[in-house]
């Protein structure tokens, strides 16, 4: 029996995710808190347990996933199933095709590099990603990008040098972005 079922692609994931988590600090909060109040020596010990918590939250829910430079040639599924991510690197890898449309479930992304691969589309699911605000898909083999960007209001970079767009794709989404620094 686990003490921390693992499961994936469904809430259920999330779910234990989160209740493993919430163990962890309630543990953190405990040990903390009897280090305060015992110590080793049966005296008063001070511990700052703010400090202890924020450790415990940062350890236990990275909320960063740097893949780059690993060779990759597919993105595992795994990784679209973080929904907590704010950060994914995926850069310098072999990453071919067009990234997937289940990029949408991360909502909570807000930067998103796929430099320096092989990828030959965006999805129009990228324009659900509300809170990104930087996408560096240069260097790529990019021929064009869906309209759906435009849907990218707290976009402040967009990097699509080194691929082959026209600057026809861009005026279409470049009225809606008007305060996002667009790297052609």
């Amino acid at each position: 029996m686990r003490l921390f079922p693992v499961s994936c692609g469904n809430a259920r994931s999330e779910y234990s995710e989160r209740m493993r988590i919430l163990l962890l600090v309630f543990v953190l909060i405990i040990v903390a808190a009897s280090a305060y109040y015992y110590g080793t020596t049966g005296q008063k010990v001070g511990v700052d347990i703010p400090s202890v918590i924020k450790k415990a939250e940062d350890v236990s829910m990275q909320r960063t996933l740097n893949r780059a430079d690993e060779g990759l040639t597919s993105i595992p599924k795994e990784i679209l199933e973080l929904t907590y991510l704010t950060q994914l690197d995926l850069s310098h890898n072999q990453l071919e095709g067009a990234l997937p449309a289940e990029i949408r479930h991360l909502q909570d992304l807000e930067v998103l590099d796929i430099s320096n691969n092989k990828m030959t589309g965006l999805p129009a699911e990228l324009g659900q990603l509300s809170k990104l605000r930087v996408l560096d898909a240069s260097n790529n083999q990019l021929t064009g990008i869906p309209h759906e960007l435009g849907n990218l209001r707290n976009l402040q970079k967009l990097d699509l040098s080194g691929n082959n767009i026209s600057t026809q794709d861009l005026e279409v989404i470049r009225p809606k972005l008007p305060n996002t620094e667009i790297i052609l």
